[in-house]
C-alpha cells in the first residue's frame, strides 16, 4: 500500500482473485469491497462482487451488484450481464424470470460468441438447471446433454468441466 494507486488497487484485485480461487469467498468479498471504496465505480468490480456474493448465498446483494454493473455500462445489459442476473434470480427462486432470460442469453451467445464453445456449454448447463428447478425435465435433459457434448468435444472427457456437466 506504500506505492499508492493504482498499485494498491491492482494488488487488492489480484489477492481477491486468489482468495476466490482458493474458495475463501468471505475474504475475497472484503478485498473487493475495499477495491470498490478506493477506486471509481467500475462495472468489473461490481461483476466480481456479484459473483462472490452469489457464491456466498447472498443473492440479493449479488443481483444489486450485477444491476449496478449494467447501469455503469450505460443501462443496456450485455449477454454476460443477462447470464449473471438470471443466475441471481434463479437463486432467489424467481425461475419464471430467470428461464426466459437464460433462453435469450443462450441465443445471444450462439449468435455472438460461437467461437467460445466452453462458455456456451456453461450457459446450456445453467439453462438446464433452471429448467430442472422449474419442472421442465425433458428440456433440462436436452440442455445438459448439449453441454456435455460441447465439453466432451472441446475440453475432453477427462476435464473437471466435463465431469461436472456429466453429473
Amino acid at each position: 500500500r506504500k506505492r499508492g494507486s493504482p498499485w494498491d488497487v491492482k494488488c487488492l484485485q489480484d489477492l481477491a482473485t486468489l482468495r476466490f480461487k482458493q474458495n475463501r469467498q468471505p475474504e475475497c468479498a472484503k478485498l473487493l469491497e475495499e477495491v470498490a471504496r478506493l477506486s471509481p465505480p467500475h462495472p468489473a468490480t461490481q461483476e466480481n462482487l456479484g459473483t462472490v456474493y452469489n457464491s456466498m448465498g447472498e443473492h440479493r446483494r449479488a443481483l444489486a451488484c450485477f444491476e449496478k454493473a449494467v447501469e455503469l455500462r450505460g443501462g443496456t445489459p450485455e449477454k454476460e450481464d443477462l447470464w449473471n442476473i438470471a443466475i441471481a434470480k434463479k437463486n432467489l427462486g424467481e425461475v419464471h424470470i430467470a428461464t426466459p432470460m437464460l433462453e435469450v442469453t443462450l441465443a445471444r451467445f450462439l449468435a455472438e460468441a460461437s467461437e467460445c464453445p466452453v462458455t456456451i456449454a456453461k450457459v446450456h448447463d445453467t439453462l438446464g438447471e433452471c429448467y430442472l428447478v422449474g419442472g421442465r425435465v425433458e428440456d433440462a435433459a436436452h440442455e445438459y446433454r448439449r453441454a456435455g457434448e460441447l465439453l466432451a468435444e472441446h475440453v475432453g472427457k477427462r476435464s473437471p468441466l466435463y465431469g461436472a456437466a456429466a453429473d
